[in-house]
């Protein structure tokens, strides 16, 4: 039927013609004839320019694909091209990843060569494609035209196969279709024929945390139907021959009534299949089993009823669950299910109280929730307990913390998504103060209750970065706000990058049990300010995008040229080749790669001291890289420019954050504990906390009055009302600190006792009133004295302190409760007690001058003996870290014996204590002699004293807090150097490289020498001087050897 009389020009691949549109209909009796059919009507003779055709590269994951596999309508017109071929293949084609697709790979000849090889290859590489998309329109397209053998798959099954790709992919409705196809087109049966040549496909399918070479998000749970498929792909064969041998074995060790059994790891048993004859064994006889490293997806019954099992892993499997069953297995005292997908435990592990030793992690488990079994078996145990004792109810509760500089809008921001309706702007000067808590309620689908939101509006003025860090937390959504109408590229730190760093350092965790990295949105206000605000918006967007790819990009430049650099310094990488072929080539090369691998580990024990310690640090680099990597917060899809004046891109702002609830991110979901259920007399206790949150001195308690409360108003034991505070406390609805024996019921309150020491506005906020005289008995004169000298000094009066406070607490000062208080400023890096002039003063770093007006002096004397160190980082230093460690070094060393000298400030910091030992520390960019790539940043530390010892023994306790200062930024990972310090330079050495040559027993480091362009301008940049300390040396071409003892002190 004629649709149309008029001309209309169509292209394909660069032809372009005149036609009249006609539409018929075409009836054949095979895909592959209608292609040739459709092939002469489309082209109407002509062929299309060869320089059009696009290129298809070979895929072989899901990492590496070509753009063109997903675009059915570019295959169509690629295959259209094909059938104009004269030497079209008469039979479909067998060619499959092989020398073939090398040669023309090598030669950079096109796919669209007109040639068989080059045909049948194009072919095979679209067809493995489209099964990697898990693109149904594709997969149909190509399999129509039986162009290729599907029944030969069997001939190279050591490859990546369709059936293997198709598995890879990510989770796609169209995938049980697919696969189903591939076996009504002839795909051979699975037993003996394994994934990549080596696992089975379930392990493919089900994507446990350890399977390796998939670019995929691990250890997710597995979509319903990906499980069906799993068991039909067990019925067509997969693991079939392991699930027999397995069977096999266990009736062999039933037979010489062995008590141990432990089955091949393979990754290739995919059932536990046990004969009716080895159940008695099981039952009475067998006390530890081993089935780990498989993909097992399911247990058998019968397994359950081993109850004489004392040990039993299952780890490194494809376990979907475990039976309620598992209560029987009453005798086990280790159990090891890591590594595996399970959802849930069963409730009746609350009856396995022989267990200590219980490894759960690397699974998907939402019930308990992840901050209950993450802390051991105990704490399972009592949540089922709990829950069988109260009910059990779902959380809907989640942390929102809205973070940017001042005045960038968060306030109204807020107001905005609370209320709609209503225009959201914050009156000019009404400024948060602290931080201020606010909870809203985000509706979803009718099927489910609306999210609780319990927003925390940061203060943006600097004096209140150092303590925002006591309410960031993983189990939080993050949005950054930033003004549009005052950004310019330039300011991109400022506005965005300042919180986005905090946000990474202080949260990311690559041993979390949950997403490694928090979910974070940027919104752009203001937006009525500015002209086309999204299309601002969308460019800043461009430009974040930009920056984290190139950043992406150095670092696998990076990863690669230590890769390299360890491939030639350690003979054991070239095992790794081997063990890989071993799995595809087993029975081949078995013998081969036993014998490779012994060799090497010979040649690596017979390599010096230096090298292994070289190798040693080459890793560290490589580790540290693959931290970073994993601690990476990926960028949202979309910045939307918000307006809370007109109420602009509000809705589709609560789109994108109603979005994230169920998001997955680059390692599992972001918020597991949404909706997770928990015991009832949990929610309880957090409805009691609200209720009594808002009352008169209920605010904060010590820990036994807070117990008590709970014990006579719910009847709540300790023990539940322990673990009920806990889960309070992750929510955000209670600060716990056990340590200091306090629970905030209204952490705005602990905001509050913060809020009045650390504030911006001290200057013009804080003053006198003839109360103080009164109450406190301080005057007038002495009020502005101890101002000055917080100001300006940052050093405060416990008697200030106490008036500041007594705006929150009635008669602070004979409470008993202010003493806890000055602990948690200490807890939390705030400030420190110090002795001035016999009265004590609380040291607050945040007031302190920028840097020290002394300067550290360039030569020491002659019987001086000085060490040094150097740590840095690739980036700046996370902000506020030196003022910490400056808290905790004074807290550890000089709370109690106090300091000769005391020189404070918040870039620097210079002690001397009553043996006249200096120290002296320092932050800042790195200068020209310090390693480090581009911005980095670093701290470096001095140590000078007459006695050795003393100086390597005040090393020790000064690093000790270094260390555990660091630990707070699970995000970053910091670069640890000795430096050995000449008239001319200074030398550097990772500390860790000297830690190794000492540990292989050698007493002597070489440390090779460096030129530096202008040493002067080093000293210049640092503004700092180096010094030379005594320990007989031996000056070399290019080197210098040194004692480690030099260097290296005994841990404190």
């Amino acid at each position: 039927e004629e649709r149309s009389t008029q001309p209309k020009k169509v292209s394909y691949s660069g032809a372009r013609q005149e036609i009249n549109r006609d539409e018929i209909i075409l009836a054949t009796s095979n895909g592959r004839q209608m292609w040739e059919w459709a092939s002469c009507i489309q082209w109407l003779g002509t062929t299309p320019e060869e320089d059009n055709i696009p290129r298809f590269s070979f895929p072989c994951t899901t990492n590496n694909h070509n753009e063109h596999y997903e675009d059915a309508e570019v295959l169509q017109t690629v295959l259209l091209k094909m059938f104009t071929y004269k030497n079209l293949p008469k039979e479909p084609t067998t060619v499959m990843y092989s020398s073939i697709y090398f040669r023309y790979n090598e030669t950079n000849d096109d796919f669209g060569k007109n040639s068989i090889e080059a045909f049948q290859l194009f072919i095979y590489s679209v067809l493995v494609g489209t099964c990697i998309h898990v693109n149904e329109k594709c997969f149909e397209l190509i399999t129509s035209t039986a162009l290729y053998d599907i029944p030969s798959l069997k001939q190279n099954s050591g490859s990546n196969t369709p059936l293997s790709m198709l598995c890879e992919g990510d989770y796609h409705s169209s995938r049980n279709f697919m696969v189903r196809a591939l076996w009504s087109l002839g795909h051979p049966e699975l037993e003996e024929y394994y994934a990549s040549g080596y696992q089975a496909f379930s392990i493919l399918l089900a994507k446990p945390s350890f399977l390796t070479g998939a670019g995929n998000v691990l250890g997710q749970p597995v979509h319903p139907d990906d499980q069906k498929l799993c068991r039909y792909l067990r019925d067509k064969g997969d693991g079939r021959t392991d699930n027999k041998e397995l069977s096999g074995q266990m009736i062999e060790a039933s037979l010489k009534e062995s008590t141990d059994f432990v089955a091949r790891h393979r990754c290739r048993v995919t059932a536990v299949i046990i004969p009716k004859s080895v159940i008695p064994w099981g039952r009475t006889t067998l006390t530890k089993l081993d089935l780990s490293v498989n993909g097992i997806i399911e247990l058998p019954e019968e397994l359950y009823d081993f109850n004489s099992l004392t040990h039993l892993d299952l780890s490194y499997n494809c376990l979907f669950g475990l039976s309620h069953k598992l209560g029987n297995l009453t005798k086990l005292t280790d159990f090891n299910i890591e590594y595996n997908l399970i959802e849930e435990l069963p409730y009746t592990i609350e009856k396995l109280d022989q267990i200590t030793e219980f490894k759960c992690s690397y699974n998907p488990i939402a019930k308990p929730p992840s901050a209950v079994w993450s802390r051991g078996i105990a704490e399972v145990r009592s949540y089922f307990r709990d829950m069988q004792e109260s009910g059990m109810e779902v959380n809907v509760d989640l942390r929102v913390l809205v973070l940017g500089l001042s005045e960038a809008g968060k306030t109204s921001l807020i107001n905005g998504l609370i209320n709609p309706d209503a225009a959201a702007l914050t009156r000019v000067g009404d400024r948060t103060v602290g931080i201020e808590k606010r909870t809203w309620a985000m509706e979803r689908d009718e099927s489910e209750q609306s999210v609780n939101m319990l927003t925390y509006d940061f203060a943006g003025q600097e004096e209140y970065y150092i303590t925002h860090h006591l309410f960031l937390g993983s189990k939080a959504l993050y949005i950054v706000a930033f003004d549009l109408s005052t950004y310019e590229p330039k300011t991109l730190d400022k506005q965005i990058m300042l919180w986005w760093d905090s946000i990474q350092n202080r949260v990311c965790d690559v041993k979390s049990n949950d997403s490694k990295t928090p979910k974070v949105i940027l919104v752009g206000t203001h937006a009525d300010m500015v002209d086309d605000a999204q299309s601002r918006a969308d460019d800043i967007h461009t430009s974040l995008t930009e920056r984290f790819q190139s950043h992406a990009k150095d670092l696998n430049d990076r990863l690669k040229v230590l890769e390299d650099e360890l491939k030639k310094l350690d003979p054991r990488r070239e095992i790794e080749s081997l063990e890989e072929a071993k799995g595809m080539n087993k029975k081949l090369i078995d013998g081969a790669a036993e014998a490779a691998e012994k060799q090497a580990k010979e040649e690596y024990a017979m390599l010096p001291a230096s090298i292994k310690a070289k190798i040693l640090s080459i890793e560290s680099g490589i580790n540290k890289i693959h931290h970073e990597q994993q601690c990476t917060i990926a960028l949202p899809t979309a910045i939307q420019a918000v307006s809370s004046k007109d109420l602009r891109n509000f809705r589709a702002l609560k789109e994108q954050i109603l979005f994230s609830l169920t998001e997955i991110g680059p390692s599992g979901k972001y918020f597991p504990h949404l909706d997770a259920h928990v015991p009832n007399s949990w929610l309880q206790v957090r409805t009691f906390v609200r209720q009594q949150s808002t009352r008169k001195d209920c605010e904060c308690m010590k820990l036994p009055k807070y117990f008590k409360l709970l014990s006579d108003e719910l009847g709540i034991s300790m023990d539940v009302g322990h673990r009920a505070t806990k889960f309070c406390h992750d929510l955000g609805d209670v600060l716990f600190f056990e340590k200091e024996d306090l629970v905030f019921l209204q952490p705005s309150f602990l905001i509050d006792m913060f809020k009045y020491v650390i504030r911006h506005d001290h200057k013009e906020s804080t003053y006198w009133t003839e109360r103080m005289m009164l109450t406190h008995n301080v005057s007038e004169e002495r009020f502005k004295m101890g101002k000055d000298l917080l100001l300006k000094k940052g050093e405060l009066y416990q008697w200030l302190l106490e008036i500041l406070w007594s705006r929150l607490y009635d008669n602070v000062a004979g409470s008993s409760i202010t003493n806890n208080f000055i602990q948690l400023l200490e807890a939390f890096d705030i400030g420190t007690s110090i002795e001035r002039e016999g009265e004590k003063i609380i040291s607050i770093p945040e007031f302190q001058p920028k840097n020290l007006t002394i300067k550290w002096p360039r030569w020491k004397e002659d019987d001086h003996y000085e060490i040094q160190r150097w740590i840095s980082i690739d980036q700046k230093l996370p902000y506020g870290l030196l003022k910490r460690i400056q808290v905790r070094i004074l807290k550890k060393l000089f709370k109690r014996n106090g300091a000769k000298v005391l020189n404070l400030a918040q870039n620097e910091m210079y002690t001397m204590d009553e043996n006249l030992t200096e120290l002296y520390i320092m932050s800042g960019k790195r200068t020209e002699e310090c390693p480090g790539f581009g911005t980095s940043e670093g701290i470096r530390m001095y140590i000078r004293g007459i006695d050795k010892l003393y100086v390597m023994s005040l090393l020790s306790k000064v690093y000790s807090c270094i260390e555990n200062t660091l630990r707070d930024y699970p995000g970053l990972v910091f670069d640890h150097f000795v430096v050995h310090a000449t008239q001319s330079q200074s030398l550097f050495m990772k500390l860790e490289e000297v830690q190794a040559i000492l540990a292989a027993g050698e007493s002597k480091i070489s440390m090779p020498t460096q030129t530096l362009n202008d040493p002067n301008k080093v000293e210049i940049q640092q503004n700092k001087h180096h010094a030379c300390h005594p320990g007989s040396f031996i000056t070399k071409s290019g080197e210098v050897i040194l004692n480690i003892n030099d260097f290296l002190c005994s841990p404190p």
